[in-house]
C-alpha cells in the first residue's frame, strides 16, 4: 500500500562529479556568487573547463550577471567622478577668471587714479602758474650798481618753498624758484599790483 512507484528515480546530485572537498568548496563559491571577486574566479574557472561550464551554466550565467552589475556600478561611479571633475574644472576656471577680472579692475582703477592725479596735478600747476605769474613793471630809474635786475614774469612752481611772499588780498603764498632777491621798493610795487 505504501509502495513507491518503480519508475521514480533518485534526485540527481549536481555535485556528484566533484570530490568531497571540492564539493564543499564549490558550494561555498556558489553561495558567494554575488560577490564580484568570487564571480570573477568562477567565470575564469568555468571558461577553462568547457564541459563543466555546460553542466554549470546557471552558475556561469549568475557569475556573468554579477560581473555585469559590478561593471555597471563601476561605470556609474566613474561617470559621476568625471562629471564632478568637469564641474570642478569649470568652477576653478570661473573663479580664476573672476580673480583676474577683479585684479584687472583694481589695476585699472589704480592706473586711472595715478593718471588722473598726475593730470589733475599738472592742470592745477598750469592754472596756478597762469594765475600767479606776475608781470613786473619796468623800473623807472636806472638800476644802481648794488641793485639786481629781475625778470618781467616769475613762473609758479610748487617744488620749492625757498622764498614765499604773502599776498595780502588772498592770503596765498607765491613760491619762487630760483630765489630772487627783490629790492624793497619793487616788492612793495609787486604786492600792490595784485
Amino acid at each position: 500500500m505504501n509502495q513507491k512507484p518503480q519508475n521514480q528515480s533518485k534526485p540527481v546530485n549536481p555535485y556528484a562529479d566533484l570530490a568531497a572537498a571540492d564539493c564543499h568548496h564549490w558550494k561555498a563559491m556558489i553561495a558567494r556568487v554575488n560577490e564580484p571577486a568570487v564571480a570573477q574566479l568562477l567565470v575564469e574557472f568555468l571558461d577553462s573547463e568547457p564541459e563543466l561550464r555546460a553542466k554549470r551554466s546557471g552558475v556561469y550565467l549568475a557569475a556573468h550577471a554579477t560581473l555585469d552589475r559590478e561593471d555597471q556600478v563601476r561605470k556609474a561611479v566613474q561617470a559621476r567622478e568625471e562629471k564632478a571633475a568637469a564641474y570642478g574644472r569649470i568652477v576653478a576656471t570661473v573663479v580664476r577668471g573672476a580673480v583676474k577680472v577683479v585684479r584687472l579692475c583694481f589695476a585699472l582703477a589704480g592706473t586711472a587714479f595715478k593718471v588722473g592725479s598726475k593730470v589733475a596735478s599738472e592742470a592745477l600747476q598750469e592754472s596756478a602758474s597762469r594765475r600767479t605769474s606776475v608781470a613786473h613793471p619796468a623800473p623807472s630809474v636806472e638800476p644802481v650798481a648794488n641793485e639786481l635786475t629781475f625778470p618781467t614774469t616769475v613762473p609758479f612752481e610748487a617744488q620749492s618753498a625757498d622764498v614765499a611772499l604773502d599776498v595780502p588780498t588772498t592770503g596765498a603764498k607765491i613760491i619762487e624758484w630760483p630765489p630772487i632777491v627783490w629790492p624793497e621798493g619793487d616788492r612793495a610795487n609787486r604786492v600792490a599790483t595784485h
